[in-house]
């Protein structure tokens, strides 16, 4: 009904244009954002890190396969696993998955696929080449680990999802540099739906911790969130830092959208950091806005350790620990809605002044008379 809506408002003259000018100046909003952005800054906060900045430029690319992309070896920058593809020439794919890949089929359990990228913008990341299993945390909290996929250039594990609900996938690497120990862990949270509205409801999302990872990042759950609750603009995120499974004052935390703006918070004594997540998605044409537009959402945390130890024969004096945890958000209802409501009075406007027009006009037609000239 919405569509409909969208192609008779095209139709009505001068409609398109009076919705532009708003559209753009709410487009250039997010540059200079205000103070209410980053509202959610703590006592514990950097004041000079506190508002929301933008990195480097958007490379979306061409969907690809995943399987010509090429993958360079690992560096000491962030880590981070993503559900979506890498791309060739940088970022992750927006497609959404199948239902196949969703709920599986033939009464089999869902297969997913996680790959292992690098850099702290999500759509200029690249594909990585490493070693090492994937480490499992299933709907039941059972740990389980999963082999890379082997012939493949980027690094890819793929498992099965056998029950409903929340799973996890972390991967930790180790190297010592000079003096330095390096820790890159990464994790994301994977979704199985129960392939029914209101059972979706009823799983909730709990905090889970896997005793593997050494510094680890754990969302807070959203009021009544289920499976089918997803990450929107405007929403409050409340991340808590875990350091050998205990809470971490003092980390750096960093949020970094698929637009590239990031902000970044020092934990608290809880080791609790809140975000409010911006708004960055926006439409040259309002005709095309896509409520099911998704985004990569990367938090990632920085903790430093003085003392001295020994790695596989090396010795080293501090030890940087460099975690992520990668996410999925997508624009509200609310925004959605808002171009509905948009439309719906346009067309209100535009048939209440045809209206007018017609009623002014039959007001002062003059009726047909007929003269007759004598010569």
């Amino acid at each position: 009904m919405i569509r409909s809506l969208m192609v008779v408002l095209a139709l009505v003259a001068g409609a398109s244009s009076t919705l532009a000018q708003p559209a753009q100046q709410e487009r250039a909003a997010p540059r200079r954002p205000s103070a209410a952005a980053g509202q959610t800054a703590n006592a514990a906060s950097e004041p000079a890190r506190g508002n929301w900045r933008r990195g480097g430029s958007n490379r979306y690319g061409a969907h690809g396969q995943a399987a010509a992309v090429s993958a360079q070896p690992i560096t000491d920058a962030v880590l981070w696993l993503s559900e979506q593809p890498p791309l060739e020439g940088g970022g992750v794919s927006r497609e959404r998955l199948s239902m196949r890949d969703v709920m599986g089929e033939g009464g089999k359990a869902p297969t997913r696929s996680v790959w292992l990228l690098q850099g702290e913008q999500p759509m200029q990341s690249g594909a990585v080449q490493a070693e090492g299993e994937v480490l499992l945390l299933d709907a039941d909290l059972q740990a389980s680990t999963a082999a890379p996929a082997s012939g493949e250039q980027a690094y890819r594990a793929a498992f099965s999802l056998q029950k409903a609900g929340y799973h996890q996938a972390g991967f930790v690497r180790e190297t010592v540099s000079q003096d330095a120990r390096l820790v890159q862990i990464a994790k994301t949270v994977i979704v199985r739906p129960a392939g029914h509205g209101r059972r979706d409801n009823e799983i909730t999302h709990v905090q889970r911790s896997d005793a593997r990872l050494p510094l680890e990042i754990i969302r807070e759950p959203k009021a009544d969130e289920g499976l089918g609750t997803r990450l929107h603009f405007g929403d409050t995120l409340v991340y808590q830092v875990l350091f050998g499974g205990a809470p971490l004052a003092g980390a750096k935390l960093t949020l970094t959208t698929g637009q590239g703006w990031h902000k970044t918070l020092r934990s608290d004594a809880q080791g609790i950091a809140r975000f409010t997540l911006i708004r960055d998605y926006f439409t040259d044409d309002w005709l095309n806005f896509d409520r099911w537009h998704r985004e990569p959402l990367l938090v990632t945390a920085e903790w430093t350790q003085a003392g001295p130890g020994e790695w596989q024969g090396q010795s080293y004096a501090r030890t940087r620990y460099l975690s992520s945890l990668s996410e999925i958000y997508a624009p509200s209802m609310q925004d959605y809605q808002s171009y509905a409501w948009g439309i719906v009075v346009t067309l209100q406007v535009a048939l209440f002044s045809g209206l007018v027009i017609w009623w002014y006009r039959r007001r002062h037609a003059r009726p047909y008379r007929e003269e007759v000239f004598h010569g």
